[in-house]
């Protein structure tokens, strides 16, 4: 008899259990996912130009970083240090070449040439483009007033680099003459490249060229004083028209 209820309570319970199955019915739940997303205003931070996903810690000595930056701007310029030079009389033009600029990376302090870094972060559907240009806004001129008149700077051996995969669509002019209020075109980024952070190095360390890359020419016989000269040059970011 015992053998004969359990038999049975198996069988009323797995009856059971396939009725319960067949009238269920399949219910879907769904939820959302967010995300905003806006324009990035922190201040981006000089990069190693020949190692561009690496920062390196520069000295106000050597190089301009700018305080304030946008969705697209200039992020870090060198200064061009032409160092002391002897006076002596010239019947052509002199040349003097600017010193390399000297970073800190990891603690080291390494030479690389002179460069400049800007960034586009702006945010939309396509890559807009953009042009850097420069010009020389104040000559050479000594705190008493001296002025060497015509001199000109000239940017060689340019070297443009970036983590992006668009890099060699990035172009800088070679052989860029800086004159007084005469505006330059130093790289373009035609539409559809140049997002992200990039570098403009002249001269690099596996080239030779660091303190052969940035140079002054100052007119001959040119009257020049025992003094510090100093100049100042414009550098414009702009949207591709």
């Amino acid at each position: 008899m015992k053998i004969r209820q359990g038999l049975k309570m198996s069988i009323v319970l797995s009856i059971s259990l396939f009725t319960h199955s067949a009238l269920a019915e399949e219910k879907a739940a769904e939820g959302i996912g967010t995300i905003n997303f806006n324009d990035d205003l922190s201040l981006v931070a000089p990069i190693d130009p020949e190692d561009p996903a690496k920062f390196v810690a520069v000295e106000p000595i050597e190089g301009v970083e700018q305080e304030e930056q946008g969705s697209l701007s200039v992020n870090y310029i060198s200064n061009f240090k032409f160092d002391v030079q002897k006076i002596k009389p010239f019947t052509e033009e002199a040349n003097y070449y600017a010193s390399p600029t000297m970073v800190n990376k990891n603690g080291m302090n390494t030479q690389r040439g002179n460069y400049i870094q800007v960034t586009d972060r702006r945010t939309g559907g396509t890559k807009k483009g953009w042009t850097l240009n420069a010009k020389m806004t104040k000559p050479f001129t000594t705190a008493e007033g001296a002025v060497l008149t015509a001199a000109k700077i000239t940017l060689l051996n340019p070297f443009v680099n970036s983590v992006q995969s668009d890099v060699e669509n990035v172009i800088a002019t070679e052989n860029v003459e800086l004159t007084l209020n005469n505006e330059a075109k130093i790289v373009q980024a035609e539409a559809g490249n140049g997002w992200g952070t990039y570098t403009f190095e002249y001269g690099k360390t596996t080239d030779n060229k660091m303190d052969k890359s940035v140079k002054l020419s100052v007119p001959a016989a040119t009257r020049i004083y025992e003094e510090k000269y100093m100049a100042e040059i414009t550098w414009t970011i702009a949207n591709v028209d």
